[in-house]
């Protein structure tokens, strides 16, 4: 079987599937009389990509796989085209998730600590309903507080291969230091 008709086979699956693939199962779309291996599914996948460039899909990898996406400069007319609202999360959520992000694995007493105010138990199991955190174990202290995580499914939302990929941490506080500046009074008079 040549590359393109690989290829061809390789994209249809990636159209029809809902959501990221791995390389390892697009090798389930050939029969093994087909003989194709690992090397010629990665060939192909830069075939695809090829293919794409330049117009409204991208062949995109992510933590879970393969997938033929919208671009991103899309997302907004499609969203409205679709009637599907990403999640709004309210600012405490949204504090939560990056504390789980960016210093996981977390207990809440950890994200209670860092963020100055109790978390409750609600808030978590919001961000597990939409599998974006998980449990991943039992801190070995006393009451065994569980450890809380990240999930692939919030870097396949996000379309990020790994949480390194994430801005640094410090650009935050770098935007946080211009925000206070820009609300100090011109004549530096305190209010």
């Amino acid at each position: 079987m040549d590359l393109t008709q690989v290829a061809s086979i390789i994209e249809m699956g990636l159209l029809c599937r809902e959501g990221p693939c791995p390389e390892n199962k697009l090798l389930g779309l050939f029969k093994p009389e087909e003989k194709v291996t690992a090397k010629n599914v990665k060939d192909a996948l830069a075939e695809i990509e090829k293919r794409w460039a330049g117009r409204a899909l991208e062949l995109r990898k992510s933590a879970s796989g393969w997938q033929l996406r919208s671009l991103d400069m899309h997302a907004e007319r499609l969203r409205g085209f679709l009637n599907a609202a990403p999640p709004r999360l309210s600012r405490p959520l949204t504090e939560v998730l990056a504390i789980v992000a960016y210093r996981q694995p977390v207990t809440r007493g950890d994200i209670e600590s860092i963020r100055g105010v109790s978390t409750s138990v609600s808030q978590l199991a919001v961000l597990e309903d939409l599998g974006w955190v998980e449990v991943t174990g039992k801190r070995d202290t006393p009451g065994r507080p569980f450890e809380y995580a990240t999930t692939a499914k919030l870097l396949d939302d996000l379309g990020l291969q790994n949480l390194e990929e994430l801005p640094p941490l410090e650009s935050f506080f770098e935007e946080a230091e211009a925000a206070k500046l820009d609300e100090t009074p011109a004549d530096g008079a305190a209010e």
